[in-house]
């Protein structure tokens, strides 16, 4: 009986404390609480700057597309008012250029948008229902 008594007193002692797993619980819980807030808050720093450099990009393929436009009307009245081909060229080939910028930069943004879906984030919440 004694040895009942001393085995179920070392059990007891073994056993974890409540109070402590309840502790831990709550620390494990305030720390994952924590990582997930720093995760939101750095994506919605990337996004914030990923969109001010989708308006920068779309400023500049405004531009090159404004310029091309430029350059088109500039070559129209140039061939217009003269019958030489060389500086009718030369301006075809600025314009195609700046056409084939605004396209790239156009693009370019476009690509950059993609990246603004929060996958970290959405992964970390779960399936959405």
């Amino acid at each position: 009986m004694q040895a009942q008594a001393t085995q179920s007193q070392n059990e007891m002692e073994q056993a974890p404390d409540f109070s402590n797993l309840l502790a831990e619980w709550t620390t494990a819980a305030a720390g994952r609480l924590k990582a997930s807030v720093k995760l939101v808050l750095a994506e919605t720093r990337l996004a914030v700057s990923t969109f001010f450099l989708m308006i920068f990009v779309f400023i500049l393929a405004a531009g090159a597309f404004i310029m091309a436009w430029g350059l088109l009307v500039y070559s129209l009245i140039v061939a217009l008012s003269l019958t030489g081909l060389q500086l009718l060229t030369g301006l075809s080939v600025l314009v195609l250029a700046h056409l084939g910028a605004g396209v790239v930069l156009l693009r370019l943004s476009i690509r950059l948008g993609r990246h603004m879906e929060f996958t970290a984030t959405r992964r970390l919440l779960g399936p959405s229902s």
